[in-house]
Order: C-alpha cells, then sequence, then structure tokens
C-alpha cells in the first residue's frame, strides 16, 4: 500500500501509533509550506486511507517538523513548527480519532 500526501506534494515525514488498528500522521510539503494531515489503517487493509487536514504550519518546506504520536491511542501529537523568523517551537495538540 502506498499513502501519498494531497495534491502530489512531497512527504517529508510520517508518524505512526497502533493498537487494534493504527493512527498516523503524514507531514508533507505542497509548495514552499508545510502540511499535516491524520489517516487510520485498520489490519489487512489494502487500500489507501483517506488522509483528513489537521494543520498548516508556519515554516517552511524545507524545514523538518519531525511529528510524533505519544501513546497506543495516538490522541497526542507532537511536532516542531520553525517559523521563517528562526524563532523555533515545539507544539501540541490533542486528536480525536473516530
Amino acid at each position: 500500500m502506498t499513502i501519498d500526501a494531497p495534491d502530489g506534494a512531497s512527504v517529508s515525514s510520517i508518524a505512526l501509533a497502533c493498537d487494534k488498528a493504527c493512527r498516523g500522521v503524514l507531514a508533507s510539503a505542497p509548495g514552499d509550506s508545510v502540511a499535516l494531515s491524520a489517516f487510520t489503517l485498520a489490519p489487512g487493509e489494502a487500500a489507501a486511507p483517506p488522509l483528513k487536514p489537521l494543520a498548516w504550519l508556519t515554516g517552511s518546506a524545507s524545514r523538518d517538523v519531525s511529528p510524533a504520536l505519544a501513546g497506543r491511542s495516538g490522541a497526542s501529537l507532537f511536532f516542531a513548527d520553525d517559523a521563517v523568523s528562526g524563532s523555533g517551537r515545539v507544539r501540541w495538540m490533542t486528536i480525536a480519532w473516530p
């Protein structure tokens, strides 16, 4: 199975948290920006999962956001968000998975 980024963008990184199913966050670079998208994978699923937009980041596409999901449920997402000005920060969000 291949998971493609929206609009043919380049994928820069991915994070997975697996229990009975896997939940993931994909970082992609459409143009000169970075976007985070969420997806779920069920065991034995052959089709690529649909991506759901989570956030657009303030940094440019050359920045590494390194998303990381905490815990098996994947409810907490941590990622870097480096502003164009160079003032980087680590951000955190809670994801309510269906």
